[in-house]
């Protein structure tokens, strides 16, 4: 049997193992998942020899960085890991919200397009990554003045208008615009937040102002 873990601190608000779990069971898989509660990301090396791979959340997706001996293409560009596999040759690292992210956004039209990234964290800068390593023009929402290309009093619905994607921050842009005159819209949900129907609650909003909404599971 493979023995997976989940790095972070603290671990409370995840629900990676019971994915993982119920996931590995439903496909057959040898495995099991265990978070690992640590506040140095250094402690999980003592953890190694005993798995195939971990998850990296909060706070350690930069930290663990120096004790990788390879990292992705897209996880170095975007300055954090999120996933890692143990080898006889040491650590490498990846960022999968790269990959889901691009997923997401397939038979989107992104050469050229205008796009807005609400907010400035990790899940951020993976996709200003492939949203401008596949040719859309990108600018970023902060709260804060300084630490983006614009905050949130400078959006406008003309604005709104005039931009083809908007990503992320889904709470804070419906309740100040309702996605009025959106186009499409990516947006992270906890899977628990998943209707029988495969929608959110967001979705439902989006869907009766005519908003192509699609969405990144957050796990």
């Amino acid at each position: 049997m493979k023995h997976y873990a989940l790095i972070g601190f603290p671990l409370g608000h995840s629900l990676s193992a019971s994915y993982f779990t119920e996931k590995f069971s439903r496909e057959g898989i040898e495995a099991d998942y265990t978070p690992l509660p640590i506040e140095n990301a250094e402690e999980v090396l003592q953890h190694c020899a005993k798995l195939s791979g971990f998850n990296v959340t909060i706070p350690h997706k930069q930290a663990i960085m120096p004790l990788l001996s390879e990292i992705s293409e897209e996880a170095r560009a975007v300055g954090a890991v999120n996933c890692v596999k143990v080898t006889p040759q040491g650590l490498v690292g990846y960022n999968t919200d790269v990959i889901g992210i691009r997923k997401s956004l397939e038979g989107v039209r992104l050469d050229g397009a205008k796009a807005l990234v609400l907010g400035t964290g990790g899940a951020s800068k993976a996709v200003q990554y492939v949203l401008r390593t596949d040719g859309a023009e990108v600018a970023v929402v902060s709260r804060s003045k300084g630490t983006a290309d614009l905050t949130y009093e400078d959006l406008s619905e003309e604005l709104i208008a005039d931009t083809d994607i908007i990503a992320l921050n889904t709470e804070l842009f419906q309740k100040r615009f309702s996605f009025l005159g959106v186009k499409f819209f990516l947006c992270a949900v906890d899977p628990a937040g998943i209707d029988t129907d495969g929608k959110c609650g967001v979705h439902h909003v989006a869907d009766d102002k005519g908003c192509v909404l699609r969405v990144r599971h957050h796990i």
